[in-house]
């Protein structure tokens, strides 16, 4: 798992956490101020639903945004249609688990830290959900037994975040040195960034580092190879170097151009990329993919799992985007999740478009 990752997730976790103590406490305040110095409910009815809220949001936002980096206006898009959902969800288990405490405490003997070890379960419990569900309902392992056993995971662990954090908020309120009043606000930055820990290793995912064929590489069909034998005039096709260190992700049909020549590259089908080799792409005999009338080793890739760079010898043939960092002067870039890579021939008339993709299975 790239670092990258885990980062972002704790930090989403600790900001959500923080975010949801500061907005919790500013409406407590107010309803002490309404009430006359002292509230009618207990405060776990403002603190759990914001907690669930902040979390179920920014663990959501953060799978969509890692699960295409590149297309941030999509992104926006699609984090706006699970918006309305995720509060809903949410809310309804904030307030679950504020009503499950007021029972709790009410109708049995159960010590403070038991029902807190309870009812922050509920919370991480309903995040994994959340996450689960969105993710669902945008991957194509939605529905697989593989898919099912990632909403189980996120479930499972967000709990066991909830549990850990009740537990370490416990120990330091038996702290003597410990100042009482930043017990709660500790507790939730613990929930916050075990959450995130947690979920990035539930929510990791599937990675196959490969290349799909797009524009400027044609989906060849029969009856134009056959058209093409009759006037003796057929045409050089991109191709994969025959010598089994590449295959397609999921093996072409055994008909049309890969009847007679199985490592013809058409539209849609991916290439997986080896760990640890040096992958050339051009025009020549050697290359590895073979592009016709693209200079002769213009790009060279090279994965060194879970990162990949691609080395541009031909920098005027190769086009990357979008390109996420500064111009190398060296033409070595990293590549990342859903970036277009595109050669062409010095006169522009023939190119050659690939997506670059390092989590295949995942939502695209």
């Amino acid at each position: 798992m790239r670092p990258e990752r885990l980062t972002l997730y704790i930090l989403s976790g600790i900001v959500a956490a923080l975010v949801s103590w500061d907005i919790s406490q500013i409406l407590l305040e107010l309803a002490r101020n309404i009430s006359g110095g002292t509230l009618p409910f207990r405060p776990d009815f403002i603190l759990l639903p914001f907690l669930a809220f902040f979390f179920a949001i920014s663990m959501v936002a953060t799978e969509i945004f890692l699960s295409n980096p590149t297309r941030y206006r999509n992104n926006f898009q699609t984090l706006r249609s699970y918006f309305f959902k995720t509060i809903l969800w949410s809310a309804i288990a904030g307030l679950c688990a504020a009503i499950f405490t007021f029972t709790l405490y009410e109708l049995t003997s159960l010590s403070a830290g038991d029902v807190k070890r309870f009812v922050w379960c509920i919370v991480g419990l309903s995040t994994g959900i959340c996450e689960g569900i969105s993710w669902r309902s945008r991957s194509m392992e939605g529905l697989t037994d593989k898919g099912n056993k990632r909403i189980k995971n996120t479930v499972l662990f967000g709990s066991l975040a909830g549990f850990s954090a009740a537990l370490i908020a416990e120990k330091f309120s038996q702290n003597t040195s410990f100042s009482k009043e930043y017990n709660e606000p500790f507790g939730f930055l613990a929930f916050g960034l075990i959450l995130g820990a947690l979920l990035s290793f539930a929510t990791s995912p599937t990675y196959q580092v490969a290349l799909r064929a797009g524009e400027g590489i044609a989906s060849i069909n029969q009856k134009i190879i056959d058209e093409e034998i009759r006037s003796g005039m057929i045409r050089d096709l991109p191709k994969l170097k025959p010598r089994g260190a590449f295959q397609f992700v999921v093996e072409p049909p055994n008909e049309g151009a890969n009847a007679k020549e199985p490592d013809v590259i058409e539209e849609g089908l991916s290439i997986q990329l080896p760990n640890g080799q040096p992958i050339t792409i051009g025009g020549g005999d050697d290359d590895d993919i073979y592009l016709p009338e693209i200079p002769s080793k213009c790009a060279e890739i090279r994965v060194k799992f879970p990162y990949a760079k691609i080395i541009c010898h031909e920098t005027s043939a190769v086009e990357l985007f979008p390109t996420l960092r500064n111009e190398s002067q060296d033409g070595e870039y990293t590549l990342w999740h859903n970036q277009i890579i595109t050669f062409k021939n010095p006169d522009g008339k023939e190119f050659y478009r690939f997506v670059f993709y390092d989590r295949f299975l995942d939502p695209q």
